[in-house]
This record gives C-alpha cells, sequence and structure tokens, in this order.
C-alpha cells in the first residue's frame, strides 16, 4: 500500500503482480484484465475501445470514450452509455510491445472478423461491459491466485483500479518522467499524479539518484598524493 496526504491508494507487489498474470490465464476477460495493466487505462475507458480506436501500424491507440452508467427517468432506473472520459480530453497512448500483443491477440481471437465500429470486448451477450462488474471476476482471480501462491505470499483484496495503480507505480519506479505518466493516465495535470503518487515518486528519486551517482568528480586522496 502506498500513502499520500489524502488517501491510501493499493498496488500490487511486483511478486504478487506475477501471480496474477498467471491466475487470469482462465478468465474469458483475460485480454482485457492484461491491458488494464499493461497501460493503466480506467476500467470504463478500456471497455469503450473499438478497433477504429486501434492502430497497429504506429503502434498507438485513441482513448476518446468512457462507459458510463447514468441514470434515466424519475424512478432510480439506469443504463450504461458511452460518453467522454474523466477529464473530457481525448488522448493518445503509444502501445508497449506487451500491449501490442495483447491487442493482436484480442483481434485473433474473435470468432468472426470485427468490423471498426465494434467494441474490442463485451459482456456473454455481446453488449457493453460494466465496468464496475469486473470486479466480480476479480474475486475468482484473487481465489485463483491464493491456490497457486506460496504459503508465505499474502493474496489481497483488490479492485480494478488497483491495477491502474500498479501500472503507474512501476512506470515511475522505473524513472519514466511524471509529465509523461500522466499524459498515459489521462490526468489533467502532473500535480494530480504527484500528489496520488508522492511516496513512489520519492522512493524512485532516491534509487536514481544512487545509480546516477555524483556530479563534481573530486579526486580521491591517493590521486592527490601523487600529484605532489
Amino acid at each position: 500500500m502506498t500513502n499520500n496526504t489524502t488517501k491510501k491508494i493499493q498496488v500490487l507487489t511486483k511478486s504478487q503482480q506475477r501471480l496474477f498474470v498467471e491466475a487470469v490465464k482462465e478468465d474469458r476477460l483475460k485480454n482485457l484484465f492484461y491491458l488494464l495493466l499493461e497501460t493503466g487505462l480506467r476500467a470504463g475507458e478500456v471497455v469503450a475501445l473499438r478497433w477504429c480506436d486501434i492502430d497497429f501500424v504506429d503502434e498507438k491507440f485513441f482513448v476518446a470514450c468512457a462507459v458510463h452508467r447514468v441514470k434515466v427517468g424519475y424512478w432510480s432506473k439506469s443504463q450504461l452509455e458511452v460518453g467522454e472520459t474523466k477529464n473530457h480530453k481525448p488522448r493518445v497512448v503509444q502501445m508497449s510491445v506487451n500491449a501490442k500483443q495483447i491487442l493482436r491477440d484480442q483481434y485473433q481471437a474473435q470468432v468472426t472478423p470485427p468490423s471498426q465500429n465494434d467494441f474490442l470486448f463485451c459482456n456473454q451477450r455481446g453488449g457493453l461491459i460494466e465496468p464496475n462488474s469486473l470486479n466480480r471476476n476479480l474475486k475468482k482471480c484473487q481465489e485463483r491466485m491464493r491456490e497457486i501462491a506460496p504459503e508465505d505470499m499474502e493474496i489481497p483484496e483488490f479492485t480494478v483500479h488497483t491495477l491502474r495503480h500498479t501500472f503507474a507505480t512501476r512506470m515511475l519506479e522505473q524513472g519514466v518522467p511524471q509529465k509523461m505518466v500522466a499524459e498515459w493516465l489521462g490526468h489533467s495535470s502532473t500535480r494530480i499524479t504527484g500528489d496520488i503518487y508522492s511516496h513512489v515518486i520519492e522512493e524512485a528519486s532516491k534509487d536514481w539518484r544512487a545509480k546516477i551517482g555524483n556530479v563534481i568528480d573530486f579526486p580521491k586522496e591517493e590521486d592527490e598524493k601523487n600529484e605532489f
């Protein structure tokens, strides 16, 4: 778990992450979960992706929409709709090697070649996926993780949003600039990214400072003696 001044976020450890990748193989929506972890997209954004948003040639995809549940009428009824992303701004995300392979696997998994307007992921009736329903899939995955985990590994309860936090944490740990991570996540400013992941950024900064070393190359004592 990582803390900031306003709230706690949950992040999978690298060992838990590897176990998750193995355990989710049995899920019908495994490629969806792989994409969430590999890109840091919000659940509503992933289930709103259409094939026309995917550019395999230039290795990028467009995130312009998200699936939301909205109220309709006066009887507290609701329905799923495709609308704008959280910050109301479309963005372009460059594919990693893994993301490209996940998307290719998903394309090849289609029973019939999909049209450009088809969604990448659908429920078993062919309709929109309710983003919150993905947490039910995750519960089954967590049960599987506990079955195959080493005895000394704790498997916590976690949600779809944990995968987003895990992606961001891994990127920042590797030294990816905060501005770039903010763009990938669709944050409206780097300040939001800094506030949420302040502890991760601080720890990563310490690690990189140690790796980089010093700016001034002071002569060693022995070198100084040899000069005289």
